[in-house]
C-alpha cells in the first residue's frame, strides 16, 4: 500500500511538471491556432455592412495552422544551405502597410520560379517595375487566432507553363517587391500585434526543365498524351486484375518513385520568408473598403 502510495505520488509530480513545463514550451514556440478570419463582408450567404469574424472551416494549403520556432530554424538552414534567400519587412508608411520581398540568389547559377508565384507586373522588367499587384494570398497574416482574408483578385495567367512562363533569378543578383497589404487585407480595428510571413515559394534549378522533358516524352511514347494519371503498365506484365492494373502499379505511381516531371530533391527547392511581428492600428490604415 505503501508503495501503491509512493508510486502515485511520482506519477503526480511527473504530472505536475508536464503541466507546468509544456505551457512553457509552446509559449516559447508560439503555437497559434487559427480559429476565425476577419475582412470580408460576407460570409454562408449573410452580408454584413461591416467586416466580421467568420469561422475557419476549411483548409488552406500551406497555411500556418501550428507554427514553431523550429520551422523558422530549418527554413533559415536551408536557405543557407542552397544560397536562395527570401527576406520580408513590414513597415507603415502614412497610414499604409507595405511590405517589401527581396529574392537573392548567391549562387554561380541562375533558379526559377513560376511568375504565377509571384506578385503580377504588367512589364517585362521585374527588377524596375512599379506597377505591383497581387494575383493570389502570398502572405498570411494573423493576430492571435484570426487571420485576415484575402481580398484581392487573381490574375489571368496562360494556362501554359513552359520554361518561358518561368522567372529566372540569375545568379548573384537580387530582385524586390514592394506590395500594400492594406489594398488586399482589411486590418482590424484599434491595435493589434500582428505575424505576417509568405506563403512557401517553389524554386527549380536547370535541370529540373532537362528531366522534366525527358519523363513528358517517356510517358508520350507510352500514352495518348492525354492523361498521364490513366497510364498503366501494359497488361501483359503482372499483375492482372479484371483487365485493369491496380493504382500501386499505375505507370504514373511508378514513374512517380523515379521523380516524375523532374521532381528531384536536388533540383526544387521550396522557401518561405521570415515572420514579422508587428504592431499596426488599424483605425488608421487606409481601407480598401470605403470609410465604415
Amino acid at each position: 500500500m505503501k508503495r501503491f502510495i509512493y508510486l502515485n505520488k511520482i506519477n503526480f509530480k511527473k504530472i505536475l511538471l508536464m503541466i507546468l513545463v509544456i505551457p512553457n514550451w509552446l509559449s516559447a514556440n508560439e503555437l497559434s491556432i487559427i480559429k476565425y478570419g476577419y475582412g470580408m463582408r460576407g460570409w454562408n450567404g449573410y452580408e454584413y455592412e461591416k467586416a466580421q469574424l467568420h469561422p475557419k472551416q476549411w483548409y488552406l494549403p500551406n497555411y500556418p495552422i501550428v507554427r514553431f520556432k523550429s520551422f523558422e530554424v530549418a527554413n533559415t538552414n536551408e536557405q543557407a544551405l542552397n544560397g536562395l534567400y527570401l527576406s520580408l519587412s513590414v513597415k507603415n508608411n502614412n497610414n499604409n502597410i507595405l511590405a517589401t520581398l527581396s529574392f537573392k540568389n548567391e549562387k554561380s547559377y541562375p533558379y526559377f520560379i513560376r511568375t504565377t508565384s509571384l506578385p503580377y507586373i504588367p512589364t517585362e522588367n521585374k527588377e524596375s517595375a512599379s506597377d505591383i499587384k497581387l494575383c493570389r494570398m502570398l502572405f498570411f497574416i494573423s493576430t492571435a487566432n484570426i487571420s485576415l482574408d484575402y481580398l484581392g483578385s487573381i490574375c489571368d495567367y496562360r494556362s501554359s507553363f513552359e520554361k518561358d512562363d518561368w522567372y529566372k533569378l540569375s545568379p548573384h543578383s537580387e530582385v524586390h517587391f514592394q506590395i500594400m497589404l492594406n489594398e488586399y487585407y482589411y486590418f482590424m480595428p484599434n491595435i493589434k500585434n500582428y505575424i505576417i510571413r509568405t506563403t512557401d515559394f517553389t524554386f527549380v534549378k536547370q535541370e529540373w526543365f532537362i528531366e522534366q522533358n525527358i519523363n513528358e516524352k517517356i510517358l508520350s511514347l507510352i500514352g495518348d498524351g492525354n492523361n498521364p494519371h490513366q497510364y498503366h503498365i501494359p497488361p501483359h506484365l503482372p499483375p492482372i486484375k479484371n483487365n485493369y492494373i491496380p493504382e500501386s502499379n499505375q505507370l504514373i505511381t511508378f514513374m512517380s518513385r523515379f521523380n516524375f516531371k523532374g521532381i528531384n530533391s536536388n533540383n526544387i527547392l521550396m522557401i518561405k520568408s521570415n515572420q514579422v511581428h508587428i504592431k499596426i492600428d488599424g483605425g488608421k490604415v487606409k481601407s480598401l473598403y470605403y470609410k465604415d
